[in-house]
C-alpha cells in the first residue's frame, strides 16, 4: 500500500500578525491524507459482539410489530422532542432538483446489569 503523500501549494502572500509585523508566506504544506479504503467491515476484534442484543429491532417497521411497541414509540417521541428542542435542524423547503438527505434510526435497548 502506498504511503500518504503531502501536497505543497505555492501562494506567495503577505500576512500581518497582532503586533503589526508583516511576513511573507510563500507556500503551505497540506496534511497527509490516507489512501486507505474503509468500505470493508471491521474485524470482530474491533467491535463489541458480546454486548450485542439480538432482540433489538432492526428498523421502525419492526418496532411496530413488537409486543413492547409502546415503550419504543415513547422513546422515539422523546428523542424527536429532544432533537426539536435543541434546534438540531431547521425544516426548509426543498429546492427544485435536489434530493433530501436520509437518516437511519438505530434501536438499542439498555442491558440491565
Amino acid at each position: 500500500m502506498p504511503l500518504p503523500s503531502t501536497e505543497k501549494i505555492n501562494i506567495n502572500e503577505e500576512s500581518d500578525d497582532e503586533k503589526g509585523n508583516t511576513s511573507k508566506i510563500e507556500s503551505i504544506v497540506l496534511p497527509k491524507r490516507s489512501s486507505r479504503s474503509n468500505k470493508e467491515k471491521s474485524p470482530d476484534r474491533f467491535g463489541y459482539p458480546a454486548n450485542e442484543n439480538k432482540n433489538d429491532p432492526e428498523n421502525y417497521k419492526e418496532v411496530l410489530s413488537r409486543s413492547d411497541e409502546n415503550k419504543w414509540l415513547e422513546v422515539i417521541e422523546e428523542e424527536m422532542k429532544s432533537l426539536y428542542n435543541n434546534h438540531t435542524w431547521d425544516l426548509v423547503k426543498l429546492p427544485k432538483g435536489k434530493k433530501p438527505i436520509g437518516c437511519k434510526w438505530t434501536f438499542k435497548g439498555k442491558l440491565c446489569v
